[in-house]
């Protein structure tokens, strides 16, 4: 198969994927497995997923994703599908991009997360689905980190045991070592 035809091919994925063309998609992926990331040369370098994306195009979305396609993918300017959704206030792909891992506190070349795309577009139901979703992002982060401490914590006091152990009666002895 020569070049031209191969270009012709991804043409034909990427316009699938702009127009939600689930089974153009699937023809495209049976062919070549695992080229979801697959760019076609674009100047900015975005994949099936961001036209997907960018369109609101959720069964080609949701073809993708289950193909493989990677939910934080970055283009050139370091924008992800959850931002290009965000930026058209779709509200059903920015939820299934969160759904299935988006990094809602991902920054594009500019510094700019999601929430901030869509706010900048007045799209502010998706501006609160956003945000909601990184307060939540945050809880989690911070309950973790708590988790953390209390396990620290544990530790420390069982080390403080040991060496009360040891000043009382001079000997140390290693978990697991024979006496």
């Amino acid at each position: 198969m020569n070049s031209a035809m191969v270009f012709e091919e991804i043409k034909n994925f990427m316009n699938a994927a702009w127009d939600g063309d689930v089974d153009g998609i699937h023809a495209f992926l049976d062919k070549y497995p695992g080229a979801t990331e697959i760019t076609k040369g674009e100047p900015a370098g975005w994949t099936a997923l961001m036209w997907s994306a960018r369109n609101g195009k959720m069964d080609s979305i949701k073809a993708l994703l289950e193909r493989g396609a990677k939910v934080d993918a970055r283009d050139g300017d370091g924008q992800t599908p959850l931002m290009m959704a965000a930026h058209r206030g779709y509200i059903s792909v920015v939820g299934l991009l969160i759904e299935k891992g988006a990094d809602v506190g991902a920054t594009d070349g500019k510094g700019r997360t999601a929430a901030d795309i869509a706010r900048a577009e007045n799209q502010r139901l998706t501006t609160g689905i956003l945000e909601k979703a990184a307060a939540e992002k945050r809880q989690q982060q911070t309950e973790a980190e708590r988790a953390a401490a209390e396990r620290i914590s544990d530790a420390e006091k069982d080390l403080q045991d040991r060496m009360r152990q040891v000043a009382r009666t001079g000997k140390f002895r290693i978990r697991g070592a024979q006496p």
